[in-house]
């Protein structure tokens, strides 16, 4: 195992007790390869996850990004830290519980699998690394077209390609009614 795939194992599999001023919830639905909705003492909270974009539903990769996304996360106990709390999806942390105390990052494991981009302003060392791992072994949309691959980098634009700000409505609320409980 090369030393990237190593830290990238260790950092999806971090103990919450290494983060402070979290708190827990349940997520009830996915709307998007980076959007979740968490159930926390009896109220909703949309949550961006912080530092990654993933495609819009007019995207090519929408669906199994979703799909991804709802695999590690979907009813699972969660711990999240929101950064900028906005009106309609907050942008925070989320670690989806896998088994004995252990959580995964969900962001670190979108951009893992291929499933989701950095954003371009992001400064996590590790979504980095991340990213670059994802992009030099084709994973997810970095191999497309799905059925083979030219180690070129996607073709699908980021989805920041489609709007002036990853965070105006028409880039992220135009699905907001449409959550997948799959």
């Amino acid at each position: 195992m090369n030393a990237i795939r190593l830290f990238i194992a260790l950092t999806l599999a971090l103990p919450v007790a290494a983060f402070s001023d979290t708190w827990t919830g349940r997520v009830i639905s996915i709307q998007s390869g980076d959007r979740l909705t968490v159930r926390h003492d009896h109220q909703k909270v949309r949550i961006h996850l912080t530092g990654i974009e993933a495609p819009q539903a007019h995207q090519r990769g929408f669906r199994k990004s979703r799909a991804q996304l709802a695999k590690l996360c979907l009813n699972r106990r969660v711990q999240v830290s929101i950064d900028n709390p906005g009106t309609g999806f907050s942008d925070g942390w989320v670690a989806c519980h896998l088994r004995h105390g252990f959580y995964a990052d969900a962001a670190i494991h979108q951009v893992d699998l291929g499933w989701a981009w950095m954003q371009p302003n992001a400064t996590d060392p590790a979504l980095v690394g991340t990213q670059n791992n994802a992009q030099s072994h084709c994973d997810g949309f970095w191999g497309e077209p799905f059925s083979h691959c030219t180690r070129a980098p996607s073709s699908t634009p980021p989805p920041w390609d489609d709007c002036t700000h990853p965070h105006t409505a028409t880039c992220h609320d135009d699905h907001d009614s449409d959550d997948h409980h799959f």
